[in-house]
């Protein structure tokens, strides 16, 4: 029989994920905040920089290893379950250790090429041990959402906020350049997360002695796809931080950056979700179909909506207050970029939310597809509209490509929900 939807604990489970998302926003909150107030421009800007190509890197991983696998893994029996993630666990613990050793070659390359100067091979090289902390610690926070387990990660989530925010108090009031200490901050939490939450799977429930190399095959079918998707869309999620840096200097970078740490509320709802719709998604479906699937999706986009709305009325309301007073800075084109991020913001949560039932699909591949042409059109958009815009300009082509990715992601809804029409006005075929 069925088991019934039990809407307490599903809010119980995303309440924690929504909670544990809130504690990683509002330390990366703080230290933004700290950097903006206490830091210079520059700094900032480099440390903004950094913290995109690390998320490259945890978004590739994403796409290629752990997304696929929280679609797979609840479909398949425990002990199956077990054996694929160990699987997954040791091949990736492999793989990132041997990418560590090249990664820490290329910036004293760099610097020895003169293609960066000594406080940007020092940047980039605490940004290759931050990328290798966060990307084990991506692998593991996964694991443990796919065995159920929320209030874990946010205990373990608690000390990485905790390392994070202290190191970046140091990177504000200590001697040494700001980004410096900053992003080595990111790498030490990194590592402290991952001792401990090594730790606690390693009691419970263990690591499976089976490993089945057939695993990564089943990954690949949609990873491949995943992370082409995945790769494009931080060339405009991410990459427009590039693209300011390079057609204005990196204190714009800052002043646009500074604009979005505002909204970060938003966001924390909508990433603190999503860590575990995608799991919970591929479950509805097998275990009660489109319609239902579909049904709770759009529940969780009006709940988001309502939400994201009051607060985003609420930040306009006190923008002077908020950007004088507690960030202590100015922002060029503030009123502009606030309206143009909380756009990019409600789209985003949109197309997110949508974007969970084509994953439980395992529509990887047509994704891809749309999210390619929603990068190249938000690309386009963002050369044209800089020049006259200025830094607005490249947050603008953000709005058009995400409206882009949120009307192709609704036609590739179409066809699975036009099949389930059809079906339930077919008539009943008799006994």
């Amino acid at each position: 029989m069925r088991a019934p939807f039990r809407g307490e604990a599903l809010l119980r489970l995303f309440s924690s994920a929504v909670l544990d998302q809130g504690l990683l926003s509002a330390a990366n909150f703080t230290v933004g905040l700290l950097l903006i107030r206490y830091a210079s421009n520059a700094d900032y800007g480099y440390y903004v920089l950094a913290q995109s190509a690390v998320l490259l890197l945890t978004s590739i991983q994403i796409a290629w290893v752990s997304g696929p696998l929280a679609v797979l893994a609840p479909k398949r029996s425990q002990a199956r379950r077990a054996e694929m993630i160990s699987t997954v666990r040791e091949g990736q613990q492999r793989l990132m250790d041997r990418l560590l050793g090249v990664g820490l070659l290329l910036p004293p390359i760099g610097f020895l090429l003169g293609l960066a100067d000594a406080l940007e091979a020092f940047i980039g090289t605490a940004t290759v041990l931050a990328g290798w902390t966060l990307l084990k610690r991506e692998l593991l926070r996964q694991i443990l959402f796919i065995y159920g387990r929320p209030n874990t990660v946010l205990a373990v989530d608690l000390l990485f906020a905790g390392t994070l925010v202290a190191t970046a108090v140091a990177a504000a009031f200590g001697p040494m350049r700001a980004a410096v200490v900053a992003v080595l901050g990111t790498a030490l939490a990194g590592w402290v997360f991952n001792v401990r939450a090594q730790q606690l799977l390693n009691r419970d429930p263990g690591w499976s002695s089976e490993r089945d190399p057939s695993v990564w095959r089943e990954l690949r079918a949609l990873g491949v796809w995943g992370t082409t998707g995945a790769s494009i869309y931080w060339l405009y999620g991410q990459g427009y931080n590039y693209v300011v840096a390079a057609h204005l200097d990196v204190t714009a970078v800052a002043a646009v950056n500074a604009a979005r740490l505002l909204l970060m509320p938003t966001w924390v709802l909508t990433m603190g979700v999503k860590s575990l719709l995608n799991p919970s998604a591929a479950k509805w479906l097998h275990e009660d179909g489109v319609a239902t699937l579909m049904r709770r999706i759009t529940l969780f986009v009006v709940g988001l909506a309502v939400l994201d709305s009051i607060y985003l009325l609420l930040v306009w309301l006190l923008r002077d207050w908020l950007t004088v007073e507690f960030l202590r800075t100015s922002i060029p084109d503030r009123d502009l970029l606030l309206l143009l991020w909380g756009a990019v913001t409600l789209l985003n949560m949109v197309r997110d939310m949508y974007q969970a039932p084509l994953l439980a699909m395992e529509r990887y591949k047509p994704l891809a597809a749309v999210t390619a042409t929603s990068t190249v059109v938000a690309l386009l958009a963002m050369f044209i509209l800089i020049p006259p815009l200025g830094a607005p300009g490249a947050v603008a082509g953000m709005v058009v490509g995400e409206t882009t990715g949120l009307l192709g992601g609704f036609l590739l809804l179409f066809g699975p929900l036009r099949d389930l029409k059809r079906k339930s006005q077919s008539p009943e075929p008799k006994p």
